[in-house]
């Protein structure tokens, strides 16, 4: 089969697809390599042991990435007219890499699409000098109600005047050396790049699902594009929060603030294998904590005493919800949620994308924290909405400093209230259920946010 493909110059291009094993041509013209400058030092997306043993996944003797996305919520439908969009409506900070995206095959009613694409992998880029590749990759997405399932195939490059696949010379059994605990130096950046590239499209397919809860746009955190459901894609190990808290600024709320606990001290970091945020089984149920027990630098207040103006801390301030343990745990920004009564309790609600990092930590564990800064951490909760916790150590980045409350779940010392929640209720919204018609129609052919409600189970302040 034979397909002509249209450089964006106006030049023609042309481009042989053919059977499965044999290569694909791409006129060299279209190729800009400039000499490397041994000072460029190539960087990686991710540490070393992410693209070790399996990274390269091998199916049928081709490489083959394959990654299932769980969208809660959404028809077959939806799903294949988001991707659709996606595919012919590039990012903008990404038209300079891609030379050609074209739809091959498409049946909305069985749910296929089918992708041929063309772009540049650039290892470096100075203005001394200028190192890329020419990549392309036949992408198919099959859709179904709920989920998709996305395939990378049929891997091509064209580098240094060679046309090149990835079978017998970025695989495993080329690539690494015979213990698999490193790659080959002449392979290194193609195998790496090529890895970062599969973890980026499944990353930005993930991402034109999610609408944000706050101003700035926020990126997918999904458990459901790791190792957990595909075996190609190693993860990054769990980050090691760091030892000593610094102190917070004095709160606008509360008198002055007394010296902030130490946060507990992490255990050791499990093996790449497992997302750093991702728990590794549920937490136990925690009984109500104690009267006796304490938080250092905090007081405990009774729920119908906690101060300020719910709606204005939420909506202006905005809180960080944490999920997790001292092991492995996330937090996300949030401005969607509130104060009250149910069963009797006290309580507090929130709502979480199933497309956030979050997620899976609040399905799996049982208690979480939801805390409230000053303005002086308004960068900090910035941070924690606009980057993702697959791939970020939010605690590095934020300086935020974990401790752990007395119900086993996370918060920061820098917070000048701390509210420990326990599950009591999880309801998976739909588009349905919203009565607005404008706000209906923001999450046409998204999943809508899932509400957590949950026990108050103490209330810290400083």
């Amino acid at each position: 089969m034979r397909r002509k493909y249209w450089h964006r110059s106006g030049a023609a291009l042309c481009a042989i697809l053919m059977t499965a094993g044999t290569l694909w041509a791409i006129d060299s013209t279209d190729m800009t390599t400039v000499d490397k400058d041994p000072k460029v030092r190539f960087e990686a997306a991710q540490p070393e042991e992410h693209y070790l043993e399996g990274a390269v996944p091998v199916e049928n003797g081709k490489v083959t990435f394959r990654r299932e996305i769980t969208l809660p919520g959404l028809s077959q439908s939806d799903i294949f007219d988001r991707i659709k969009t996606w595919a012919t409506q590039p990012d903008k900070d990404k038209k300079d890499l891609i030379l050609d995206r074209l739809i091959t095959y498409e049946d909305r009613e069985k749910g296929i699409l089918k992708i041929e694409s063309r772009e540049y992998l650039v290892f470096t880029a100075t203005t001394l000098a200028l190192d890329r590749a020419q990549f392309a990759v036949s992408q198919t997405y099959t859709c179904m109600p709920g989920k998709c399932i996305i395939e990378l195939t049929n891997l091509r490059y064209f580098y240094e005047n060679q046309n090149r696949v990835p079978e017998g010379w970025i695989t495993d059994d080329y690539a690494l050396n015979k213990d698999k605990t490193s790659i080959y130096k002449g392979v290194r950046r193609m195998r790496i790049k090529t890895v970062d590239w599969a973890d980026d499209l499944f990353e930005d397919v993930s991402s034109c699902f999610v609408i944000s809860q706050i101003g700035a746009p926020m990126m997918a955190q999904q458990p459901m594009t790791t190792p957990a459901t595909t075996p190609a894609t190693p993860l990054t190990p769990a980050p090691t929060p760091q030892a000593t808290p610094a102190t917070p600024a004095t709160p606008a709320v509360q008198p002055a603030p007394a010296v902030p606990a130490a946060p507990s001290a992490p255990t050791t970091s499990p093996t790449p294998a497992a997302p750093f945020a991702v728990a590794e089984t549920p937490l136990a149920l925690p009984a109500s904590t104690p009267s006796g027990e304490t938080m250092a630098g905090y007081k405990r207040i009774d729920p119908e005493k906690i101060p300020g103006n719910i709606i204005k801390m939420l909506n202006e301030d905005w809180m960080l919800i944490t999920a997790g343990n001292s092991t492995k745990f996330n937090m996300m920004t949030a401005s969607w949620g509130g104060l009250g009564v149910l069963f009797g309790k006290p309580s507090a609600f929130c709502f979480i994308n199933p497309m956030r990092y979050t997620y899976s930590l609040m399905e799996q564990g049982d208690t979480y924290t939801l805390t409230f800064y000053t303005e002086a951490y308004r960068d900090a909760l910035k941070l924690c909405g606009t980057v993702s916790g697959k791939d970020t150590d939010k605690v590095q980045a934020s300086g935020l400093t974990p401790i752990t409350t007395p119900s086993g779940a996370q918060a920061f010392a820098e917070a000048w209230m701390v509210i420990e929640c326990r599950k009591m209720v999880v309801q998976p919204l739909s588009q349905g259920v919203i009565t607005d018609p404008s706000i209906r129609q923001q999450f046409e052919g998204k999943p809508v946010n899932t509400l957590f409600v949950g026990e108050i189970l103490n209330v810290w302040i400083k």
